[in-house]
């Protein structure tokens, strides 16, 4: 009797994350001694295998295996390939087994944006980055430094080493503005084995300022959820000294739960933002007050109940606290997953929005827009979202030049000629002043600016061309 070799018709690897070792087995159904002479891959991805071991023979009604490795680290998707073995069967002198799988491919680190504004910040500020890998092999960094004019003020404090596929791990920053003032601007740079983006960037623009700010005062908050679902941690906002350090940079206190807001909890694993609707906080600020910089203190980094992402709608102290949007018409959104702040900044440090555009008000409405709700069983390493919750909120006062207003570009066009643009309100009249220390402003420009919508260009047509340094300030009326 002939040697009568058969194969499987196809190996399915499945789903393949990690290079894998397999075997194919050969069986010899005739009465002679089959003998193998060859096995190779061909096919469209034939380069992702290799033959690591193959019989030389099969006795008559036995069998053995055929070793193969695959390695799908390099490829992303559906592949094929054919396994070919060569023997001395004479009515198949070639088996062949069609072999497929679906690979997730290699490391791909994923940013939470392309731009993280830390906004103003005064002394220290620390910075937490949740960087995803969405690749089926593990993510190797190799290291993270930063570029750009104000790079010698950030530094990493803390780099991870790799991200486990469909994993996340935190990237720390700092940010030492203690000695600096005006506008900064870095480039994170995050090195790593992902192919096609070996090295990510990040662009993190922030604002130093020396100034002590304080805080308006708020004199009530009422939550949407207090007749329902709030759950009285330390009750509402506390402030300076109960709730967060009166001294810059601010911290939030920690070793209890003053100043913390949060609701009850719908039952988990459920997302509350989902299934029950978004809380809203209102703020008394018990008169109207020019503000253009919320605050916020995050309710914890070792959970995903955090505020996430919320939106401000203002009402003036006529309209009281229900025409939010009517005569105030600049509604923000802040932070979303791809702002990079939160949910997992750090608990104790003061998270600063600035404004686009200063609202004139007493009450501000904030709406939690989405919290993170992380089903169990997600590789990402807190669970939670089934509250919604913050830390602690203020609203900066900003005194003196500045106050409602930030001069976003200048450039001089001839010796005594200087142009620069500020933001603005519609309509509201500013004063420009002039100096050439920093201590006297009583050249006063001109009191009678007439702010325009976003920006306002103003043109100093009578600079002192000998100095070497000009100075502007700009003054709301």
């Amino acid at each position: 009797a002939e040697q009568d070799i058969s194969v499987p018709a196809s190996v399915d690897l499945g789903q393949l994350f990690a290079p894998q070792t397999f075997t194919v087995t050969v069986a010899n159904l005739g009465g002679s001694t089959l003998n193998l002479s060859g096995a190779t891959v061909v096919g469209a991805n034939s380069d992702l295998f290799m033959v690591t071991a193959f019989p030389p023979t099969v006795a008559p009604l036995e069998s053995a295996d055929v070793e193969l490795s695959v390695d799908p680290a390099a490829y992303a998707g559906v592949f094929t390939a054919t396994l070919q073995i060569a023997s001395d069967d004479p009515d198949t002198p070639t088996a062949e087994v069609m072999l497929t799988g679906e690979s997730f491919g290699p490391g791909n680190l994923v940013i939470p944006a392309d731009v993280i504004d830390r906004g103003r910040i005064s002394g220290v500020r620390n910075l937490t980055i949740r960087l995803r890998n969405d690749g089926g092999s593990d993510l190797t960094i190799s290291g993270a430094s930063f570029a750009g004019p104000d790079a010698g003020l950030y530094s990493a404090t803390v780099v991870p080493a790799s991200i486990p596929a469909f994993g996340a791990e935190l990237l720390s920053l700092q940010i030492d503005a203690s000695a600096a003032s005006g506008a900064l601007s870095a480039t994170l740079l995050i090195m790593s084995d992902d192919p096609d983006t070996p090295t990510a960037s990040i662009d993190i623009p922030a604002f130093a300022l020396q100034e002590p700010d304080t805080f308006h005062p708020i004199t009530a908050v009422t939550a949407s959820t207090e007749g329902t679902d709030f759950y009285p941690v330390g009750n509402l906002i506390q402030g300076a000294d109960i709730g967060y350090e009166s001294a810059l940079p601010h911290a939030r206190i920690s070793g209890g739960p003053e100043g913390l807001w949060v609701t009850d909890a719908c039952g988990f694993p459920c997302d509350y933002i989902e299934t029950t609707g978004q809380p809203v906080l209102v703020f008394d600020l018990g008169g109207d007050r020019a503000i253009n910089e919320i605050s916020l203190w995050g309710y914890s980094d070792s959970n995903t109940n955090g505020l996430t992402e919320f939106s401000l709608r203002f009402a003036t102290a006529a309209e009281g606290p229900v025409a939010f949007g009517n005569s105030i018409t600049y509604n923000p959104v802040f932070g979303g997953l791809d702002a990079g702040l939160l949910p997992y900044e750090d608990a104790l440090a003061r998270n600063s929005f600035t404004f686009e555009q200063t609202a004139f008000a007493r009450y501000v409405e904030l709406t939690c827009i989405d919290n993170l709700f992380i089903p169990p069983g997600n590789v990402v390493p807190y669970l939670g979202g089934d509250r919604v919750g913050a830390g602690e909120v203020a609203f900066a006062i900003i005194d003196g030049p500045g106050a409602d207003f930030a001069i976003v570009r200048m450039a001089r066009l001839s010796p005594t000629e200087v142009e620069f643009e500020f933001t603005s309100n519609a309509g509201a009249i500013y004063a420009v002043d002039r100096s050439t220390d920093g201590a006297d402003w009583t050249n006063e420009l001109d009191d009678g600016v007439v702010g325009e919508a976003g920006t306002t260009v103003f043109t100093d047509t009578s600079a002192p061309a000998g100095e070497p340094t000009v100075l502007y300030r700009v003054r709301r009326l």
